[in-house]
């Protein structure tokens, strides 16, 4: 199940994808149009986006987030979107675009944090997590 709320902290979307037989289950496309289609947008403004997965083991993060076999999930769905619209981009652009994509992943799990892109990283106890200004 996928809740999304506004700011107002009222629930503003609810998404079943447990059984495909049910008549009101949500598809990755869907799940990747009502959320991840308008952190795509924001980012493709310049913004810089955050998605954030929360609940209990077992209750879909990960298969929401990054999808199984054919059943991608949001990420992929953006990283292949935003890919391609900077294929088109440098294609019948001029040329005085520029591109930057930056991307990271943790996961916070029993009060620690690790990176899920580049596990290496990642010490005993958990990431450091620390407060950045520029």
């Amino acid at each position: 199940m996928i809740i999304a709320s506004n700011s107002e902290n009222c629930f503003s979307l609810s998404s079943w994808s447990h059984n495909k037989e049910d008549p009101h289950f949500a598809t990755q496309q869907d799940v990747f149009n009502d959320l991840g289609q308008s952190c795509l947008d924001n980012a493709w403004k310049g913004y810089n986006v955050s998605l954030f997965a929360y609940g209990q083991t077992g209750s879909g993060k990960s298969y929401s987030m990054v999808g199984y076999g054919e059943d991608i999930g949001i990420v992929p769905m953006m990283c292949k979107e935003i890919f391609r619209r900077i294929e088109e981009q440098d294609k019948t652009g001029d040329g005085s675009v520029t591109f930057r994509v930056d991307a990271s992943m943790i996961e916070i799990y029993n009060e620690q944090v690790r990176d899920l892109f580049n596990p290496s990283n990642n010490k005993p106890g958990g990431l450091e997590v620390c407060l950045i200004t520029k």
